[in-house]
């Protein structure tokens, strides 16, 4: 796995979906054509939420191979707090 580059367009992109599915509750992907990870939870503590987030992701074939794809080199990720919980946006091109 090489290193990703963090990338603040991306990051927008993260941020703005991770946002609007903390004010609609709808938890899914977006249409974008980029490689996506989304994640909800709730009652997870400032200082774990990006380990159990990531977590998650890992255990998930599927979204860990999102991760770990070789042909992306930036990535970013976007978080939102809503009553609903915490949502997160990874995305990576």
């Amino acid at each position: 796995m090489h290193n990703l580059r963090w990338d603040e367009n991306l990051h927008d992109m993260a941020r703005e979906h991770s946002e609007w599915m903390a004010a609609t509750g709808n938890f899914e992907h977006s249409n974008w054509n980029v490689f996506e990870n989304c994640w909800w939870g709730i009652g997870i503590c400032p200082e774990n939420l990006a380990s159990s987030c990531f977590d998650s992701w890992k255990n998930s074939k599927g979204h860990y191979e999102n991760i770990l794809e070789p042909s992306i080199y930036y990535g970013a990720i976007g978080f939102a707090e809503s009553n609903q919980g915490t949502f997160a946006t990874f995305i990576a091109e």
